[in-house]
């Protein structure tokens, strides 16, 4: 069943951790620099323990809002950067921008927002030529943290969703992902070993059949 790159699984986990307009913040939402590190996992004996490091992000928070991520590679080196787009004191952006490592502009995005303030899709443009890449709808369970994220492409064609099943505090248990026939193509399930004392996980799991494929690990450190 397993017909999804397991690289890709890195990048897609991650939007569990990415405010879509519904992300628990608690106290670490003032000015901050939320770093995740994922790295392989590998048997050990009878356990299993992380391998390399495989990718890192890293989230610049300021006064609440996210602002900045960092793509990098495993050497630190920057493989991509996103800046958000705000307009004077807009808690919510209006955009953002995707730039590579040599600073030049590849995408750009448009948000939509329900009046809630929960971010109900967005629009992907090439940065070279204004064309319209993709579209992307969200929705949200009953405790408001993201609960699907589906890919359409330029024309209006649903191509992949990916589901995500939250615990209470919105930690990320599963995602599934499916094709656009909704035939479920890839699983990944999250095993908690440490949270934060507001309950957001810091160390975790992720399997595939059983199988542990993925380490992941989450601080948080004042922005500087």
């Amino acid at each position: 069943m397993w017909k999804v790159s397991w690289f890709c699984i890195i990048c897609i986990s991650l939007w569990s951790c990415k405010d879509e307009g519904s992300a628990h913040q608690g106290t670490h939402s003032n000015s901050k620099t939320e770093i995740i590190k994922i790295y392989n996992a590998i048997q050990d004996g009878n356990g299993y323990k992380h391998g390399d490091l495989l990718y890192v992000e890293k989230n610049i928070w300021n006064k609440g809002q996210k602002s900045e991520t960092h793509y990098l590679n495993p050497d630190n080196s920057l493989k991509g950067k996103e800046i958000q787009k705000f307009i004077g004191n807009d808690t919510l952006s209006y955009g953002a921008d995707y730039f590579d490592s040599t600073g030049k502009l590849l995408s750009y995005y448009r948000f939509i927002y329900h009046n809630s303030g929960k971010k109900t899709s967005s629009e992907a443009f090439d940065g070279s030529t204004n064309e319209v890449l993709r579209f992307e709808k969200y929705t949200y369970d009953h405790n408001g943290f993201l609960a699907s994220k589906t890919i359409v492409d330029q024309n209006f064609y649903p191509s992949r969703k990916y589901v995500f099943t939250n615990d209470f505090y919105g930690n990320v248990t599963e995602m599934f992902i499916l094709n656009e026939n909704q035939d479920t193509i890839g699983k990944e399930t999250y095993k908690i070993m440490q949270y934060d004392d507001e309950k957001q996980w810091l160390e975790k799991w992720g399997f595939v059949n059983d199988t542990p494929k993925t380490y992941y690990q989450r601080v948080f450190e004042p922005l500087k």
